[in-house]
């Protein structure tokens, strides 16, 4: 909403758009901040008229949209259009939306049990605690990986851990704030000898790019085999994701 100093305004004139084929001579309406766009990266971004029409149909790849000078009832007319497509295209791809096409539903954060807090945000990151599969209260599968617990049963349970996590980050940031999923450090507890713990966390894995699709879902991993977990878990899930600022 106001005249931006910096290297694309050039003696209080409008700034150009910054798309590599419009840089010299379009004329920028809107700025957006982009995160993990496949051309722009993360980052702030002037586009011009004709940019933003290619843009706004993938509300996924920015975060937010602003008009660029005030006054210009026409951009500002537009805009406030726009962003209601925006909001309106990002409420069916929530995360929400996207776990009820897996018949999942985000359950509400488990109380911790220990000196400790199921999240903590600084700055735009969120690291969860270790997540356990607790479904109201209960494990539903109890014991070893390859033991009691079949390497089904147990992916099954990291997928309850990853509901569990994006449930503690709920607790700091809006779930539809993610706008990168950063980290996942999945522990299996596998009976002696069991080397598929990669395939066990998948569970927490498969459900976040699901969610959040390729470029913001797909994120660093670890998985480890453990000797023990609390409760005699099969499978224990850490999770950080950045979030809009």
């Amino acid at each position: 909403d106001r005249l931006r100093s910096n290297k694309n305004v050039v003696q209080n004139k409008r700034p150009r758009c910054e798309a590599p084929h419009h840089r010299k001579y379009a004329p920028a309406i809107f700025t957006l901040e982009f995160s993990g766009h496949p051309k722009y990266g993360t980052k702030n971004v002037d586009l011009c008229q004709t940019c933003w029409e290619q843009e706004k149909h993938s509300p996924e790849n920015f975060i937010d949209i602003i008009p660029i000078i005030k006054g210009d009832s026409e951009s500002l007319k537009t805009a406030r259009a726009d962003s209601a497509i925006r909001r309106l295209v990002a409420r069916d791809r929530s995360v929400r939306a996207k776990l009820a096409e897996l018949n999942l539903t985000l359950p509400i954060a488990a109380i911790p049990v220990g000196a400790y807090v199921p999240a903590v945000r600084t700055g735009n990151l969120v690291f969860t605690a270790g997540q356990l599969p607790l479904v109201e209260g209960k494990i539903p599968y109890v014991g070893k990986v390859g033991g009691s617990v079949t390497p089904e049963q147990a992916k099954e349970m990291a997928q309850v851990c990853v509901l569990n996590a994006l449930a503690a980050v709920e607790l700091v940031a809006p779930v539809d704030s993610i706008v990168k999923v950063v980290r996942v450090v999945g522990y299996v507890n596998g009976v002696s000898g069991f080397i598929a713990a990669p395939g066990v966390v998948n569970g927490a894995s498969e459900v976040l790019i699901h969610i959040f699709g390729d470029a913001n879902g797909k994120h660093a991993r670890s998985a480890f085999g453990v000797a023990e977990l609390p409760l005699d878990a099969p499978v224990e899930i850490e999770l950080t994701v950045e979030v809009a600022g």
